[in-house]
C-alpha cells in the first residue's frame, strides 16, 4: 500500500525505476561493455543479424553470446551456424545434451569435420552451450544450420560456383527463419567475413548473404583485430594449425574495442566494424 501511494505521489519513480536503452552506436574507441551494451540496444530494433568472422577465434562467438545474452528475456532467438544442413540432427542433438566431454566428442567426430577451417571449434561449441544456459532459464531459443546440399558439378556450375550457391542457400536458411519465428524474435547467423561482406569493392557483393537480405534490413556486426592468432588451414599446408595475424598498429588496451560504421552498404543496412585487441586461436574440440 505504501508503496503504491509513493508511485502515484511520485510517478517519476515509475521512470527511474525503468532502464533506459541507448541504440545510439559511437564511433571509436571505448570500452568493450559499452560498445556491446549499445549494439545489443540496437538490435531491439531489428530482427536480423549477421555476424561475420575469421573462422577459428575464441573472441568472435563470445562476441555473439554477449550479444543474445543482453537481449530482452521474453524475445525469442533463432541463430543459424555456417554448417552443412545435414548436420541439423546431430545439432539438435547436441543442443540437448549436457554438454559434457563426450557429447562434444560425438558431434566433432566423423567425416564431417575432416576439413578442419575453424567453424568446428570449441568456441562455436561455446556458443551452442551458452544458448542451452538461456534456453534452460526458460527462454525460446533454437539453433538451426545454413550450408546448403550443393547438388552434383552441374547443378554448382548452374548455380554460379561453389560460393554463390552457399550464399544463395544459407540467404534461403535465414528467411525460412525470419518467416516463421515468433513475432517480434531476433534471428542470428554466425558466418565467415567472406559471406557478409559489404562494400564496392568487395568481389561479387552481390551474391553475399548481406545483399541478398537487404531487404530484411539487417545489423551486420564485423569483428576484426590486427593482433593474435585464429585456428585454421592456410593455402596448401592440407592441415589445421594455430595462424598468427600479423598487425602493423599497436594493440589496443585490454577491454578496448574500436567501433566504426561501414558507410558502403545496401540500403536499409547497418554494419558496425568492432576491433578487437587480439583474436585467440580455437582449436577443433
Amino acid at each position: 500500500m505504501y508503496m503504491l501511494m509513493a508511485l502515484m505521489l511520485f510517478p517519476g519513480l515509475v521512470r527511474a525505476a525503468t532502464p533506459t536503452c541507448d541504440t545510439s552506436i559511437h564511433d571509436g574507441e571505448q570500452p568493450r561493455t559499452v560498445a556491446l551494451q549499445a549494439v545489443a540496444c540496437q538490435l531491439q530494433s531489428h530482427r536480423l543479424l549477421l555476424l561475420g568472422e575469421l573462422h577459428g577465434t575464441v573472441e568472435s562467438p563470445g562476441l555473439l553470446a554477449d550479444l543474445l545474452r543482453d537481449q530482452p528475456p521474453k524475445r525469442p532467438i533463432r541463430l543459424g551456424f555456417e554448417w552443412p544442413v545435414e548436420l541439423q540432427s546431430k545439432v539438435d542433438a547436441y543442443f540437448r545434451s549436457q554438454g559434457t566431454a563426450a557429447d562434444r566428442a560425438a558431434f566433432a567426430a566423423g567425416r564431417d569435420w575432416t576439413y578442419y577451417d575453424g567453424r568446428m571449434s570449441r568456441a562455436w561449441l561455446a556458443l551452442i552451450d551458452a544458448l542451452r544456459d538461456l534456453h534452460r532459464q526458460g527462454r525460446d531459443v533454437q539453433v538451426f544450420t545454413m550450408e546448403p546440399v550443393y547438388g552434383t558439378p552441374a547443378d554448382v556450375a548452374a548455380g554460379g560456383g561453389p560460393a554463390r550457391v552457399k550464399e544463395a542457400g544459407m540467404a534461403r536458411a535465414i528467411r525460412e527463419q525470419l518467416k516463421h519465428a515468433p513475432p517480434g524474435a531476433l534471428v542470428a547467423a554466425l558466418m565467415g567475413n567472406y559471406h557478409s561482406r559489404v562494400g564496392a569493392q568487395m568481389p561479387d557483393r552481390e551474391s553475399s548473404v548481406t545483399y541478398r537480405l537487404a531487404a530484411d534490413h539487417p545489423l551486420v556486426v564485423l569483428p576484426q583485430s590486427g593482433h593474435g592468432t585464429f585456428w585454421a588451414i592456410l593455402g596448401g599446408e592440407g592441415h589445421a594449425a594455430v595462424q598468427t595475424i600479423q598487425g602493423g598498429e599497436p594493440p589496443l588496451p585490454k577491454g578496448y574495442v574500436v567501433v566504426r560504421a561501414v558507410p558502403d552498404a545496401p540500403a536499409g543496412v547497418e554494419v558496425e566494424q568492432i576491433t578487437l585487441p587480439a583474436f585467440t586461436a580455437s582449436p577443433h574440440p
